[in-house]
């Protein structure tokens, strides 16, 4: 029963006595795990399925909050477990198979109503992986984006040697992408992926 429950009322559970802080090992947060995610290609290694399950239920919590700090530190922990849920979802290989994954119904849903995938952070790094996070998704902020992304993907001087002359990274790739996408008004929140 409380492998089906939500992971922070499992958590709040498991911290109510000893009896039940034994009651969860590993094999009972896996089975939480499951219920809410997808299958990972390869098990853990480092990690327990604990921490897994709270990275990721922490970062719905994150980009629920509004508005988005695109500094926080904790923006680029949230993102970084959304690409890796969305990285890691079980791929929909047959056309008559209509079962969804558990890991892009979270994100979906974890990121409607967010501001993250507007904010404009500053870092580079963040901006990576931000780009990496809307290239999967297929968000744009504006639709003065076209514009911006036909400059920035012409610009010669995006393409060098150390890049061999192609795309720099997802923030390359995400501009290279953002004109075939439908673009949502920044106001508008983003439901559906």
């Amino acid at each position: 029963m409380v492998q089906f429950a939500r992971p922070s009322d499992a958590a709040a559970f498991s911290r109510t006595s000893h009896a039940a802080a034994a009651l969860f090992t590993d094999f009972l947060w896996q089975n939480s795990f499951l219920n809410h995610f997808d299958t990972p290609p390869t098990p853990p290694p480092s990690e327990s399925w604990q921490s897994l399950l709270a990275r990721n239920w922490n970062a719905q919590v994150i980009a629920q909050r509004t508005p988005s700090d695109p500094e926080n530190p904790a923006n680029a922990v949230a993102i970084a477990s959304f690409v890796t849920m969305l990285m890691e979802a079980k791929p929909h290989t047959e056309p008559e198979d209509d079962t969804v994954s558990k890991s892009i119904n979270f994100v979906k849903d974890a990121l409607a109503g967010s501001t993250i995938l507007n904010s404009q952070p500053q870092n580079s790094a963040e901006a990576h992986r931000l780009s990496h996070l809307r290239c999967l998704t297929g968000f744009t902020v504006t639709s003065e984006s076209r514009s911006l992304s036909r400059s920035f993907v012409y610009t010669l001087s995006n393409y060098y040697a150390a890049n061999q002359w192609g795309p720099g990274g997802w923030r390359h790739i995400e501009h290279i992408v953002c004109p075939h996408l439908i673009h949502w008004p920044a106001h508008v929140a983003y439901n559906d992926f």
